[in-house]
């Protein structure tokens, strides 16, 4: 069984549980210490603190539970496309809803799937800064450990649901540690809303601070699923405060379970001290229940083979079969001169004939590549529709539709959305025929009740093409319908 160390960082201490993965998870030792001032900023600092609490273990790698104050997730709608793409457009659609640029920022995302009736994808996108990371994988270098991966502490307590074969249905759930009690709420094992709120008797009591969230987690749930409600109440561990509010808010509708009894789980340390998270997310490594959010292995685009020394061959056995070809009717053309001229003139008859039936297929084959390299990516058109319209601080789209076409038109835009002033929607149109689009003009009317966009504008172009194309062309195999919420 490989040694690793699980690291979890709060806003009080450091963590480092130790444990052994393969087919079952055992837990052999866990140490805590306090978290120095400026901890997450100085990688030696980090280095310090991990040399010191891993000990004498023989763990080369290592993964980190991220603390929830350091992530961020954001809830996407994105048109439907082939998986593979899917990476490179949450990448941009984060890059235009992230106030921080997209090169500071380290993503990785879920697949939720369609939302309702509606063809369009639902991602749940998470981020968090990219030095962040940088720091604690030196920190960890410097201490001899490899950062293997770093996942979000909800996505660690989730997997403690899945493998009790909860997390399906919208599910709220209740994880108590030291003085802080950790609400959750999960959409089929992905995280839809975490917080904590602290049982300290200072201040606002335990319940009413709990009373407070659930309320937020209820909006969130009503924004991002309307109508929806949750189905299932689970309490982690045990919490006299978490029991006493569930019974009197979910009298007789929660249920509680023990992630430490969790079959394929071995402990041979103290369990007072066990920080589920870090347990959860032994388990995450060993054999996921839940869907993976890992910053250091993030979903990619999958690689696309080298097809470079494929052709090289191609080519090199291509030119001895023609060399070879060549010579055989250098011989030939002499043989026949010598022995039957009628022979090669019953021969040349035959190739030439041959050749005038293959006429067509190159003709075709023509078409084809003709066609396939006038072909447009749904992406390339919205980069170049995007770029052309002024920022969000101007105006916004509400929806947008793509349709390929054939001729001199490669895709046909239609849309909708606010403005801060028309002369914005007269910039966009100006802008737009700038960059090749033929726009057809709309009435900009005056009706949002948003008074900061308070102009509604209708879109109407055609993007054309450079050239007149000698063959019907696509610009896409499918249509593509995006919308944007403000």
């Amino acid at each position: 069984m490989a040694e690793w160390l699980i690291i979890e960082s709060t806003r009080d201490e450091l963590i480092v549980l130790q444990a052994r993965l393969a087919e079952e998870v055992q837990i052999t030792g866990v140490a805590r210490v306090a978290l120095p001032e400026n901890f997450a900023a100085e990688p030696d600092v980090i280095a310090e603190q991990l040399a010191r609490l891993k000990g004498d273990s023989s763990a080369r790698q290592a993964l980190l539970v991220v603390p929830r104050e350091v992530v961020v997730f954001r809830q996407f709608e994105i048109p439907p496309v082939p998986d593979e793409e899917l990476p490179e457009l949450v990448r941009f659609q984060a890059a235009t809803k992230f106030s921080t640029p997209v090169e500071e920022l380290t993503l990785d995302f879920i697949p939720l799937g369609q939302l309702g009736e509606t063809t369009a994808n639902n991602v749940m996108v998470a981020s968090i800064d990219r030095a962040m990371m940088q720091r604690w994988q030196r920190g960890c270098e410097l201490s001899g450990i490899q950062l293997i991966g770093a996942t979000p502490r909800s996505v660690a307590v989730g997997e403690h649901l899945g493998r009790a074969n909860r997390g399906q249905g919208y599910e709220l759930a209740l994880y108590a540690e030291g003085d802080r009690l950790d609400m959750l709420l999960y959409d089929n094992g992905s995280p839809l809303f975490t917080s904590t709120v602290s049982t300290r008797l200072e201040g606002p009591s335990a319940e009413q601070l709990l009373d407070r969230e659930l309320k937020r987690a209820t909006i969130t749930l009503s924004q991002l699923h309307p109508g929806a409600e949750i189905q299932h109440v689970t309490l982690l561990g045990k919490s006299g405060v978490a029991r006493d509010w569930l019974n009197e808010n979910f009298f007789g509708e929660w249920s509680g379970i023990d992630p430490l009894a969790t079959p394929g789980l071995v402990i041979d340390c103290s369990t007072e001290e066990l920080p589920l998270p870090a347990v959860g997310l032994a388990l995450l490594e060993s054999s996921a229940h839940v869907h993976r959010l890992d910053f250091l292995r993030p979903r990619r685009p999958p690689q696309k083979r080298d097809m470079r020394w494929w052709k090289v061959g191609a080519g090199a056995a291509a030119a001895l079969l023609l060399l070879g070809m060549m010579y055989w009717a250098y011989q030939s053309h002499l043989s026949g001169l010598e022995t039957d001229r009628a022979s090669i003139a019953e021969r040349q008859q035959e190739v030439q004939q041959a050749n005038q039936k293959l006429t067509p297929v190159r003709e075709s084959d023509e078409q084809i590549g003709g066609w396939e390299s006038s072909r447009m990516a749904t992406v390339d058109v919205l980069e170049q529709l995007y770029s052309a319209a002024p920022g969000t601080d101007r105006l916004y789209f509400k929806g947008l539709k793509l349709t390929p076409q054939a001729g001199e038109v490669f895709v046909k835009v239609i849309g909708n959305g606010h403005a801060r002033d028309r002369d914005d929607v007269n910039e966009l149109y100006e802008q737009l025929e700038a960059a090749g689009f033929r726009v057809r003009v709309k009435a900009i009317n005056l009706l949002n009740r948003d008074p900061d966009y308070p102009f509604v504008f209708e879109l109407d172009a055609d993007l054309l093409r450079s050239e007149p194309a000698a063959a019907p062309v696509a610009a896409a195999t499918t249509g593509t319908s995006l919308t944007t919420a403000e």
